[in-house]
């Protein structure tokens, strides 16, 4: 059973979570509640947005029991992304290749900033282009401009090492975030 007013106590520490969609044979293993399912989004490719509690040490997913009745999926995600924006600090830096660039947030909000509009709208505005991003891990977001084919296919051999070393992956896709129309859309699935 859920419990309404631990998101309610604990509405200022609720964050964005971009992990990966399940495929059938994990979603087999992992038991949840029918009756009570983790809170979540799909966004692009086999990601989605889950929604958490950060409490410092740990993090805790939000239950759709956790939540009061008047509180729809798009009002925790407004939060969620305010929350976001106002306590995590995201810096560009750049790649050790050229044209590669990254953004950092300490190791757990990386993947997040795809839902922060602000951040890619100036890094767009900046650049005067379209992003080509990969998003490998949670603590991981690469990108290059569209035009830039061989940062691209850095990006693409660094994402396809990390997965040959990684357990906690996300992402194999590349995603293309458009500068003018202020989108994100599938670019390309990965093969190994």
């Amino acid at each position: 059973m859920g419990n309404p007013n631990r998101l309610l106590e604990n509405i200022n520490k609720v964050y964005p979570w971009v992990k990966c969609k399940l495929d059938s044979n994990v979603d087999a293993d992992i038991n949840f509640d029918p009756n009570n399912q983790p809170v979540f989004k799909d966004w692009l490719g086999n990601l989605r947005v889950f929604y958490a509690i950060d409490f410092g040490d740990h993090v805790s997913i939000i239950f759709e029991n956790d939540v009061p009745e008047y509180y729809s999926i798009d009002e925790i995600h407004k939060i969620a992304i305010s929350n976001l924006e106002r306590d995590i600090e995201f810096k560009l830096g750049k790649l050790n290749f050229e044209g590669g660039y990254g953004i950092l947030a300490g190791g757990d909000y990386e993947a997040s900033s795809i839902m922060i509009k602000k951040i890619w709208n100036q890094i767009g505005n900046e650049l005067q282009e379209d992003l080509i991003v990969g998003i490998p891990a949670k603590d991981l977001v690469f990108f290059a401009k569209a035009s830039d084919l061989n940062a691209i296919f850095e990006i693409v051999n660094s994402i396809k090492e990390i997965f040959k070393s990684n357990e906690n992956f996300l992402s194999k896709s590349l995603f293309i975030y458009k500068h003018k129309s202020k989108k994100w859309s599938l670019y390309k699935e990965l093969n190994n």
